[in-house]
């Protein structure tokens, strides 16, 4: 437990997100091909790729024949990886997806707006969500329409 004289961190963003992978190569093709992000930096292990503000870390598992698939999102651990795409490119993104021979789940509505589902090369589950303004989006850009 947390005490409760220990002042919060004050945490700004997500840096990064790091998934082990079987194989670097097909999984950063995977990753830049099929969803645009470009790669920055390469070592032996690692494959750094961002876009934007989306930065991945793909990581070399140094043993890929004991790598097993991603638990299912009942169990406890990193359940999915979410992007945030836009609301009118998501059904476009599907079929482009599907044509590519991934298989997709959705487009589903949930509440926070309409998402895509997709697993890596790996099975880690990568949500593709275009995701609702909040209220407070909704409320500013009424206000900068009422302007103009």
């Amino acid at each position: 437990m947390v005490p409760d004289k220990l002042k919060p961190i004050d945490a700004s963003g997500v840096h990064h997100v790091a998934i082990n992978v079987r194989n670097l190569d097909h999984s950063a093709e995977f990753y830049t091909k099929l969803l645009g992000l470009h790669k920055i930096r390469r070592t032996g292990f690692l494959q750094v790729l961002a876009k934007g503000a989306v930065s991945l870390h793909l990581f070399q598992s140094p043993d890929p024949s004991t790598a097993k698939p991603p638990p299912n999102w009942k169990q406890l651990g990193v359940q999915h990886v979410a992007l945030r795409v836009l609301d009118e490119d998501l059904d476009a993104i599907n079929d482009r997806i599907t044509l590519a021979g991934i298989t997709t789940q959705g487009p589903l509505d949930n509440t926070d707006g309409r998402a895509l589902y997709i697993r890596d090369p790996d099975g880690t589950v990568i949500e593709l969500c275009a995701a609702r303004p909040s209220p407070e989006q909704e409320r500013s850009s009424r206000k900068g329409a009422n302007l103009a």
